[in-house]
């Protein structure tokens, strides 16, 4: 697992997720999260921040809450490596699954309200420029995005 780059590691996320993959089976999940929080990854997390975002997300997901990873992509310092325009979704999606799948941590991990304005200002942003420009699987999913507000 340590020779994988953190960017495989969030390929292999999203293949379990999208294939309800049992982590009982095999502890995939665990050893995926205890990788990337590893202090030798540390300049790949500042290189590739959308990844590690990414990897929380798809583990999230799937029902598996690690707070070290969520301790590293919900600081203020790392969120401001990234491109807002780019990850939001992103960040909207794990903001919402703290706040109905985790509450018991999710003022832990609040993001700040101008930060989550931000994020969803730029979801409305990309609803109205996919309306008439996009297939309904993208309308769909920008709704989706859009609406899912708590």
């Amino acid at each position: 697992m340590e020779n994988l780059r953190i960017k495989d590691i969030e390929r292999i996320l999203l293949t379990l997720y999208q294939f309800n993959y049992d982590s009982k089976v095999t502890p995939f999940y665990s050893h995926a999260a205890e990788e990337l929080v590893k202090p030798s990854r540390k300049e790949e997390q500042q290189m590739f921040p959308k990844s590690l975002i990414y990897c929380a997300q798809y583990l999230l997901q799937a029902n598996f809450c690690f707070k070290k990873i969520l301790e590293i992509i919900m600081n203020p310092a790392f969120i401001k490596l990234t491109s807002a325009n780019e990850i939001c979704n992103a960040y909207i999606y794990i903001h919402n699954c703290l706040e109905l799948d985790h509450p018991e941590i999710k003022d832990q991990f609040k993001l700040d309200n101008s930060v989550l304005t931000t994020f969803y200002t730029i979801a409305e942003q990309w609803n109205k420029n996919l309306k008439g420009h996009s297939s309904k699987r993208q309308q769909f999913a920008a709704d989706v995005i859009y609406n899912f507000k708590v």
